[in-house]
């Protein structure tokens, strides 16, 4: 961007102050221009923003049949901080294979944990703090029996390199490939909110590895769902794109018979439109929820401020901290939250015969049921 604020003028309004005008600023739209996909970004528009939940905590979670398990979710992406909703018992954080981290395990460096990595001394939470998190929220959300496994692969400004992504990849289908005496453990559904675009024709030789392993893990029944990206183009971004839709010659093989690998874009809060930072095109499989969705934070307290603070009778009053998450839960807007509301959808769609234990060790039912699923997935809406 040419500048770094996202808009003309950094304060958010064309004035930074309170107000001389009924409209709580001297210009309505909270932006020098509230149109466009940039809007999204602010606060009240489906940017992150601090929201109270006082509803109850998803639930319950169903019981295990004797010979039967839960169905896993992994999450490659910032990891996943702490929440009451995502204890131990849910989630796991930092896994480990063969002796070895699948992913990223320094502690120093955790997102999750420290929402200020970025430039520590500017007093604003980085980026992408938090957004495993809130893809783990959405998945308890609509799938509360889900297992749910944290690959740690970005930082938290959302960047991440090509290696360690390839290698957490990698790990992971080592990891489901395996028998449980060599501590396997099986994955039902992969979720990337991760994406990138061809720059160079040496991009088609990732894509042509990528392919081949996220092909493997659907051959083992895992379904691969990944968002479409938020550039508003119809670019096909990766690994979203690497299915076979028409004109995609790139795409290694999509046979008819393994888990499907599903791309999806957003739908606005009313789910009669697509947002307008989603990508779309024929590469896009579904749509789902993703602008101004509810979902769990970490306990970040940022460095802004309440605006306005005045004790009275041993209270503390304070209009709202706008960066303060210690109640635990935000709205935030993007793909990358559409992706895993399918993703749990795709595991809801296979629970039942894992807990009862009759499809586990029936992988093509389970492949079935999956394929199922995404099919049933909306394809968009229709302008009109």
């Amino acid at each position: 961007s040419t500048n770094p604020y996202g808009s003309t003028n950094p304060y958010g309004s064309t004035n930074p102050y309170g107000s001389t005008n009924p409209y709580g600023s001297t210009n309505p739209y909270g932006s020098t221009n509230a149109p466009g996909a940039d809007s999204y970004a602010f606060a009240g528009t489906g940017g992150r923003q601090v929201v109270d939940y006082v509803g109850p905590e998803p639930g319950p979670r169903e019981q295990v049949a004797e010979g039967g398990r839960r169905p896993v979710v992994a999450v490659l992406d910032t990891g996943c901080g702490a929440h009451p909703w995502l204890g131990d018992d849910i989630v796991t954080r930092n896994p480990h294979f063969d002796g070895h981290p699948i992913g990223i395990d320094d502690p120093a460096t955790d997102p999750e944990v420290h929402g200020d990595i970025a430039g520590p001394m500017d007093g604003m939470l980085d980026a992408s703090a938090g957004h495993g998190t809130f893809i783990a929220g959405i998945i308890r959300q609509v799938c509360p029996a889900a297992d749910i496994i944290a690959v740690r692969v970005a930082d938290s400004n959302g960047t991440l390199l090509e290696g360690e992504f390839m290698l957490a990849i990698r790990s992971l289908v080592k990891w489901m490939a395996a028998s449980p005496a060599e501590g396997g453990r099986p994955i039902d559904v992969l979720n990337l909110s991760v994406g990138y675009y061809h720059e160079t024709p040496d991009d088609e030789l990732f894509d042509r590895t990528l392919a081949a392993l996220l092909l493997v893990a659907r051959r083992h029944g895992c379904a691969v769902v990944c968002s479409a990206g938020n550039s508003a183009t119809d670019r096909p971004s990766f690994p979203a794109a690497l299915w076979g839709w028409p004109d995609a010659d790139f795409v290694v093989d999509d046979p008819d018979d393994v888990a499907p690998h599903v791309s999806v874009g957003a739908l606005n809060p009313n789910r009669t439109s697509v947002a307008l930072y989603s990508n779309v095109g024929d590469w896009v499989r579904t749509y789902a929820p993703g602008s101004a969705v509810l979902s769990t934070s970490p306990p970040f307290d940022g460095g802004i401020q309440a605006g306005t603070r005045n004790d009275r009778y041993d209270l503390r009053r304070e209009t709202i901290d706008p960066d303060d998450f210690g109640g635990g839960f935000a709205i935030w807007s993007g793909t990358s939250f559409a992706a895993p509301h399918v993703a749990a959808t795709l595991a809801r769609s296979i629970q039942a015969g894992l807990l009862d234990g009759s499809t586990v060790d029936d992988t093509e039912r389970r492949i079935a049921q999956l394929r199922d699923a995404a099919d049933a997935q909306p394809r968009g809406v229709a302008a009109g």
